[in-house]
């Protein structure tokens, strides 16, 4: 049976509401802050990304942030419209970023699977550097005077 186009972006926003929240771990949840960017890859928008933002230091009370971008590899995180939601983002502070966006043989983004019994072929589209938190060169630092940010990743 084909997937509806309608189901398919109902799950994505549902996934995105759920995930763009970012754990404060020992600080006020009321300090974090909403962050907003772009993620491209080879000077293209990376629509439907999973961006992940870890503390850069494991010490750190910070927890971890989780959104995916728009199809026209938008982000925001502690964002619903133009209006901040008061408790949702990110703590400030440093994070290492990373990055994963899985496609299937025509090219189209993967965002949910099929049934268990039909497995899904999908393949990376960002270099493995950049989907693993021990080695992703990118870095943001989180505060009230930098919460936006873009994501330009080339494959070589």
């Amino acid at each position: 049976m084909p997937r509806s186009p309608h189901r398919s972006a109902l799950i994505f926003a549902g996934l995105a509401t759920l995930s763009a929240s970012g754990c404060s771990g020992g600080r006020s949840a009321d300090d974090n802050l909403p962050i907003a960017g772009m993620v491209t890859l080879e000077g293209k928008p990376a629509g439907l990304t999973l961006i992940n933002f870890w503390p850069a230091r494991e010490e750190e009370q910070a927890g971890v942030g989780r959104t995916t971008s728009d199809h026209s590899g938008k982000f925001a995180l502690g964002m619903r419209g133009n209006e901040n939601q008061k408790g949702v983002g990110l703590a400030p502070g440093e994070y290492k970023v990373t990055l994963s966006r899985t496609v299937d043989g025509s090219g189209r983004p993967v965002i949910e699977g099929g049934k268990p019994s039909e497995p899904v072929t999908a393949t990376e589209t960002f270099p493995a550097i950049y989907t693993k938190k021990a080695s992703t060169p990118l870095m943001i630092k989180v505060s009230p005077e930098s919460t936006e940010f873009r994501f330009d990743v080339k494959k070589s």
